[in-house]
């Protein structure tokens, strides 16, 4: 299959992956908000903030990192490096995985904060959590996305599942058997992984570590791992500063209607993220094989997301009053205005969206780090400036000029690493004659597919 083929299928499969998986999480919302009072989903959620605080140290957002690696390793043809990185993995997510549970059982025996029931509740979810994760960075080093869609699937699906039947054979605590639907949907999505995981992993059971197989981990987590692990909390941060700096400069009532603006730019972005998921492993695998190969993907690939982009942000002018009013209701209104500022961050996005799966290819992640770090500087300056001055929509202006300067800020790195790779704006506006033609052969499908609709009917 060639590489732009791959990048249409992975973007494909997780287009549908994210349209289900927001359809059964809403679902599922709505089961739980029925089973629960408030007080009890207010427990609820103080049990997921401690799984969500347990998650981060799994891997300590070294996953990226290993995958990158063994896509890098399978490009290069080194199996030898392919397995020490992914046994390297592997025993990292399960050691500390079995770490965190093991806390769990002794919290439980505490009835610290919560009953023990619950803790257990928390710590078989961590676990199962630590193994999926294994088969989940595995599954993207190899570009198999099918199966990384596949595990999300069953999970989601499993547990909306689980929660209808509810009624149908549960009479005790709610809150309880809730809880357990969590790790029980993560331990179905497990028995799914292993046998997918077991068919990649397999091959490599006979092949011998390189020499000298620790210091390579050693000196490939010092070099890369650290500058990856403190960037995951400098990340967050940076996400939610518009919050805080809202909540504190314009109230809540700013916050919420920038929240409820953001939410509704997520539902969109989150079909445009796929893109860039699909990619990072990619990236590392033909950056050692071909990169003028790569390069010319990569710049079509950008190309018709930009296309696509352009028409969500008219689609989504258009269309910002009527969404918020049904999802939200009138007491939202101001959130249409700033969703309008907000959603142009599409096409910022879209000529950013393979800045961070070069940098990894390239081993730069101590640059990604420095502009996260620069990005949230940044972001208190502007944002603070812009809500003294203009207000909540001072501040939505502000993100979206933030995140520009961000792009053209890692755009300049990769351009100083690796001119060849970085495709110009020029690029990404021309339409070539290959462009006429896939989009000659899409009409012609389109009308074959309505015209054989017809026929049926």
């Amino acid at each position: 299959m060639s590489l732009q083929r791959k990048i249409f299928s992975g973007v494909a499969v997780y287009t549908i992956d994210t349209v289900i998986g927001n359809l059964a999480c809403i679902a599922s919302v709505a089961f739980v908000f029925r089973y629960l009072t408030l007080a009890e989903y207010g427990t609820l959620a103080l049990v997921l903030s401690y799984y969500g605080l347990a998650t981060a140290f799994l891997d300590f957002g070294l996953g990226a990192m290993f995958a990158s690696e063994i896509a890098q390793a399978r490009g290069a043809e080194n199996r030898a490096i392919e397995k020490l990185f992914t046994w390297g993995y592997m025993i990292l997510v399960a050691t500390m995985g079995s770490i965190l549970f093991a806390i769990c059982l002794v919290l439980a025996l505490t009835n610290l904060s919560i009953n023990g029931t619950l803790w257990i509740a928390i710590g078989s979810y961590v676990l199962l959590t630590a193994t999926n994760n294994a088969a989940l960075t595995i599954f993207l080093s190899h570009a198999n996305f099918r199966q990384h869609v596949i595990q999300s699937i069953v999970r989601v699906l499993s547990r909306l599942v689980f929660l209808i039947s509810l009624p149908f054979w549960w009479q005790g605590n709610h809150l309880t058997i809730i809880a357990w639907s969590h790790p029980i949907a993560e331990g179905i999505a497990f028995m799914v992984s292993m046998v997918m995981l077991w068919n990649l992993v397999r091959p490599l059971w006979t092949i011998p570590l390189p020499l000298q197989a620790h210091n390579i981990l050693w000196e490939s987590i010092k070099k890369q791992g650290i500058f990856v692990s403190v960037t995951v909390p400098i990340k967050k941060i940076q996400e939610q500063l518009p919050i805080w700096i809202l909540m504190w400069l314009a109230g809540k009532a700013a916050t919420g209607a920038f929240a409820a603006a953001s939410g509704g730019y997520g539902l969109v972005f989150a079909f445009f993220r796929s893109v860039e998921t699909t990619v990072f492993p990619l990236v590392s695998e033909y950056i050692e094989r071909d990169q003028d190969y790569l390069k010319a993907a990569l710049q079509r690939t950008q190309k018709y997301s930009l296309w696509l982009a352009i028409l969500a942000v008219f689609g989504g002018w258009i269309a910002a009053g009527p969404m918020i009013h049904i999802l939200a209701g009138d007491q939202y209104a101001d959130a249409i205005s700033l969703f309008r500022v907000l959603i142009p961050l599409l096409l910022v996005y879209v000529f950013g969206q393979v800045q961070r799966p070069i940098l990894y290819a390239l081993k730069a992640q101590r640059l990604l780090f420095y502009s996260h770090l620069i990005g949230v500087a940044i972001y208190v300056i502007v944002l603070t400036g812009g809500t003294l001055i203009f207000g909540v929509i001072g501040a939505t202006f502000g993100v979206v000029v933030v995140e520009a300067i961000i792009v053209y800020l890692r755009y300049s790195m990769v351009r100083r690493l690796d001119p060849h790779l970085q495709s110009s704006m020029c690029d990404l506006l021309t339409v070539t004659p290959d462009d006429w033609r896939l989009w000659t052969i899409g009409v012609r499908r389109l009308r074959s597919l309505v015209w054989r609709k017809e026929e049926i009917t």
